[in-house]
């Protein structure tokens, strides 16, 4: 998801060109899958991109029966997402990356997550890749950033958004924040969040730590 001279845009719907499978048969796949369960506490779905040159993408969806709350104090824990209590898992194996680089291992074509879908009890959390290997390096990182910013987009904890989009990238330069050229660091300026007392998406900015006037990125509001 773009904002382009005071509109945003979505990046769906996804190339005509590509193949998308929902029912992918791909070695390690269900020992991947299964992996991702038992560390996320979900159920868990995938669909398999395929791209012109034969590389595997895949759009995870993970439905956790907790609320937003309880993930990331489990998270703080170190007994959800990844493993930070030697006592509870095995460290080395129980992180996205590992076990992504463990699917890798058994394909010979690339492999990588294009989105996760986190379906939890209050809100849909929607991660889109911001390059490769982008979501398996950097979600511990992007946990730690929703917990530490978790009372400015809940609105000093009056309103938890049903939905959280991350991340929302700049293709325009602010002179006051110029776009990062760093893949991963585009999770860490804006996110849309939606609240259900608004039609539309409104824009969390991570540097400044609140919410922004509807009017910087829509054109057409009033």
């Amino acid at each position: 998801m773009d904002f382009i001279d005071g509109e945003m845009q979505t990046n769906f719907p996804y190339d005509l060109s590509l193949k998308m499978d929902s029912n992918p048969s791909l070695p390690g796949l269900d020992d991947f899958l299964r992996s991702l369960e038992r560390i996320f506490f979900a159920e868990s779905e995938v669909k398999l991109v395929s791209g012109k040159t034969g590389e595997n993408q895949l759009i995870l969806n993970l439905r956790c029966r907790l609320s937003l709350l309880d993930v990331l104090y489990h998270f703080r824990k170190g007994n959800w997402g990844h493993c930070g209590n030697p006592e509870c898992c095995s460290a080395e194996n129980d992180h996205l990356k590992v076990q992504l680089e463990n699917l890798q291992n058994r394909n010979t074509q690339p492999v990588d997550i294009e989105e996760v879908n986190l379906e939890l009890e209050d809100v849909l959390i929607v991660v889109r890749s911001t390059g490769p290997g982008s979501i398996a390096g950097e979600i511990i990182r992007l946990f730690e950033a929703l917990g530490e910013h978790y009372v400015h987009y809940t609105k000093g904890l009056q309103a938890i958004p049903y939905e959280i989009y991350i991340p929302v990238k700049e293709s325009v330069s602010f002179a006051s924040q110029p776009p990062s050229h760093h893949s991963a660091d585009a999770f860490y300026n804006y996110w849309a969040v939606y609240y259900e007392d608004s039609v539309d998406a409104r824009i969390y900015s991570l540097r400044q730590r609140q919410i922004l006037a509807e009017d910087l990125f829509y054109s057409d509001s009033e």
